[in-house]
């Protein structure tokens, strides 16, 4: 089984950078409630149904994947030293493409086996594709928060069906 795929792009440090200016939280009515992306320490993320319209990103997902696929995509926080439980995602999209955005350099994408064996272990510094309905978990190994971008397409278990 595939867990991962690595993809190098060059123009990574200004996709990032596009992502990080983005307000994505201003859709959420009320930010105090909601323990997401923006409160240190904590493990959280946030769902979005649509795309925002930034250059450099649909740039580089349109020379890369087939974007009508694409079904949401989630911000992903992991707090200061601390982990995901493993798990993995109920949803339809069994493929993320996973870009980091703060801090990944620190942490670490883990996938098990049925008796917690590791199997794959990555680190999310450059892009990468993960496979989010085997068993996997998230590392934060950093003393500040993790953000990653995590882009999930219609539920084909195909790589190739997604990668242009």
């Amino acid at each position: 089984m595939q867990y991962s795929k690595r993809i190098e792009i060059n123009n990574l440090k200004e996709i990032q950078q596009e992502l990080i200016n983005y307000n994505f939280f201003k859709a959420v009515p009320d930010l105090e409630s909601f323990n997401g992306p923006l409160k240190k320490n904590s493990t959280s993320g946030i769902t979005f149904s649509t795309l925002p319209n930034l250059p450099k990103l649909k740039e580089f997902l349109e020379s890369t994947v087939n974007t009508n696929l694409i079904t949401h995509f989630h911000i992903i926080n992991i707090g200061p030293m601390e982990h995901s439980p493993i798990h993995h995602d109920d949803d339809d999209a069994p493929w993320g493409l996973n870009i980091p955005m703060l801090n990944c350099e620190y942490s670490n994408t883990i996938w098990y086996d049925d008796n917690d064996n590791e199997l794959e272990r990555i680190c999310l510094d450059t892009v990468h594709f993960l496979n989010t309905v085997a068993m996997h978990q998230v590392l934060n190994h950093c003393d500040e928060n993790r953000l990653a971008m995590s882009i999930r397409f219609a539920g084909t278990h195909d790589l190739d069906k997604i990668i242009k």
